[in-house]
């Protein structure tokens, strides 16, 4: 059963590498390890695509810069042009909480 897609100016989770259909194309958030140089913790981003075909796997395509922003708390970000505001990142659960301003 898929989840409804949000509308503008809702509030839902994306869960490490689950896709959600959201302002006409494909969303979903991943989190990469902190590097062991700088010891910083470990970082979430939004990545978008086409609507079915998003990939955040290293071993797959990598994404253009456009299709990718950092998703801090309390930060608007664009990723292919559309826009979502972060409220929450969840490390421990690998989840974000954003919502769309589509």
């Amino acid at each position: 059963m898929s989840e409804p897609v949000p509308r503008n100016g809702t509030s839902f989770v994306l869960t490490d590498g689950v896709e959600r259909d959201v302002c006409g194309i494909g969303l979903l958030v991943t989190f990469v390890p902190p590097s062991t140089a700088t010891g910083d913790q470990t970082q979430a981003f939004l990545v978008g695509g086409p609507v079915g075909a998003v990939h955040a796997s290293p071993s797959q395509d990598r994404p253009l810069p456009a299709n990718v922003a950092p998703a801090r708390i309390g930060t608007t970000v664009t990723v292919l042009g559309r826009r979502f505001t972060v409220s929450a990142v969840d490390r421990a659960r690998r989840r974000v909480t954003v919502e769309a301003e589509c």
